[in-house]
């Protein structure tokens, strides 16, 4: 049983991305809030740490932003700083909220999106859920220059860059998927 297995390049990562920095810019507002309105002086020292901190690490981050992972330590750094604040703040169930959260945040957005060609049919393998498509729903497939386009009799195009180390020759996964398209006319 022959198959070719792709990842596929997502532009959803940039959403993800977007969303811990919403998170990241609500919790210097909880923190800010702390600040302002805390009658007890242990909470707005903690408020006030919170801040230096979250200043820090946008500097930091700033300088490494050009590293290959430097978005990833960040994450992470600033997930163990909300989390302690969370803590500090208003106890173990706050923390246990933002921990969940937050992984469930890093895991969508390290999950990679592949796609499968075998003799039954293709998979497109999403974060969530696979969608299946039968070979005799499609047109034509071509892979020209890490550039996947599959053409569906129903009119609609998926059109992908393939993305990284590319161990298959473009002329036999062409073949093979001309085979299987023309074995079903």
């Amino acid at each position: 049983m022959q198959h070719y297995q792709f990842v596929i390049k997502d532009n959803s990562h940039k959403a993800y991305r977007l969303f811990f920095l919403f998170l990241f810019f609500l919790n210097i507002a909880a923190a800010t809030i702390v600040v302002l309105f805390s009658i007890s002086k242990r909470l707005t020292n903690i408020g006030f740490g919170t801040i230096g901190i979250y200043l820090v690490a946008i500097i930091l981050y700033y300088f490494f932003k050009k590293k290959q992972h430097a978005f990833i330590a960040y994450q992470l750094f600033l997930s163990l700083i909300f989390c302690i604040f969370w803590l500090m703040q208003s106890g173990v169930i706050a923390m246990l909220f933002c921990m969940l959260v937050l992984s469930l945040t890093y895991v969508l957005q390290t999950k990679k999106t592949s796609i499968i060609f075998c003799d039954e049919a293709i998979i497109l393998k999403h974060i969530f859920t696979p969608k299946h498509f039968l070979w005799t729903a499609v047109a034509h497939i071509i892979l020209k220059d890490n550039i996947l386009t599959i053409d569906f009799k129903s009119n609609k195009i998926i059109q992908v860059e393939v993305v990284g180390d590319a161990s298959f020759n473009e002329t036999d996964f062409n073949a093979f998927v001309t085979d299987k398209i023309k074995l079903l006319y």
